[in-house]
């Protein structure tokens, strides 16, 4: 069924005269942009705001990350425990920071 068709049987079942009148404008309108070439519906994309990580996590959980691998937890044992990838967890512990930066050792 063609999108004029399906325009028609929404029409017939409106009991107001006013809505029934605004819905053929309409879909005549979108008929005509589209006979046109006109892409009636564009597609929109709304920026979703890109939280770091850090941010996330926030500090309290980023100082206990820090805590846990100077108490031996492995990488892998901290990105399961923290829910975070393997690399995210190795990045996150070589961000240099004053209260969570570890030791270097040789």
């Amino acid at each position: 069924m063609g999108q004029h068709n399906q325009a028609v049987e929404l029409r017939e079942q409106l009991s107001r005269r006013d809505t029934a009148a605004a819905l053929t404008m309409a879909a005549e309108a979108i008929h005509a942009r589209a006979a046109e070439g006109y892409n009636a519906a564009p597609a929109i994309t709304a920026a979703r705001p890109r939280w770091r990580l850090t941010d996330r996590l926030g500090e309290v959980v980023l100082r206990a990350l820090v805590e846990d691998r100077r108490a031996g937890l492995t990488m892998m044992a901290l990105a399961q425990k923290y829910d975070i990838s393997l690399s995210s967890a190795k990045r996150l512990l070589k961000q240099p920071s004053q209260e969570t930066e570890l030791p270097q050792t040789s």
